[in-house]
């Protein structure tokens, strides 16, 4: 009796190639440096009056721009003084005088001017100019003043009136008849120059730069206001 040997298939190993999976190389994004807007910028700045009032850098005051208190003088005078050391200045940097004041009084645009100078520059008094058009041209036409760079001309205005009332320089140029009597409104209510002012400045940056004076003010005291005018 023969016997026949069983043969026994052998599995083939099958090899699968693993596929690579390439991966893609990370590349690094510079990032923009972040530029602030001009509410940003005017929020920076109400911040930087109401650090300066609390240092008792700033001293709110009625009817008068800027009057530095420690022998600098006005910012006409600083001019003045800069012309006659060199009557060829073509142009003047204000930054100098900011940084030179170390107390002074302000009305509020006087005090948006300061601490505007002192957080990014920018102002010069270039070609001709008398000390008194530079002036001028700063706080009287705020159409052609630097503080204009972040706040609108009808808001200086509005910030000015309801900082120095319905006698304030740029009072009559409210236009609207509600912002005058809120103007008289805050005059009226709140007494203290340096309470007015500082509460003008919390408004702007709650508002995120934008001044909301009906905020501030109850119906009873605009109605108060409004016979007044």
């Amino acid at each position: 009796m023969t016997t026949t040997k069983k043969t026994t298939k052998t599995k083939k190993s099958i090899v699968v190639a693993k596929k690579t999976t390439k991966t893609k190389k990370s590349t690094a994004v510079a990032k923009k440096p972040s530029t602030n807007t001009s509410a940003q910028m005017r929020v920076i700045i109400a911040k930087d009056i109401l650090a300066q009032i609390e240092s008792r850098r700033y001293c709110p005051a009625e009817g008068s721009w800027i009057a530095g208190s420690n022998m600098i003088g006005d910012l006409d005078c600083y001019i003045e003084d800069r012309l006659n050391e060199n009557k060829n200045y073509s142009k003047i940097d204000i930054r100098g005088y900011v940084n030179k004041v170390k107390k002074c009084s302000v009305c509020a645009l006087g005090a948006i001017f300061m601490s505007q100078v002192s957080k990014f520059g920018g102002v010069t008094f270039d070609g001709n100019f008398t000390p008194t058009s530079a002036f001028f041209n700063v706080f009287e036409d705020l159409d052609c003043s630097p503080l204009k760079k972040y706040f609108s001309v009808s808001q200086l205005e509005l910030i000015e009136a309801c900082f120095e009332g319905l006698a304030g320089a740029h009072s009559g140029d409210v236009a609207k008849s509600s912002d005058r009597v809120s103007a008289q409104a805050y005059y009226t209510c709140y007494k203290n120059a340096t309470k007015r002012m500082i509460t003008i400045m919390n408004n702007i940056i709650r508002n995120k730069g934008t001044f909301v004076p009906s905020q501030d003010l109850t119906e009873d005291m605009l109605i108060e206001a409004a016979n007044f005018i």
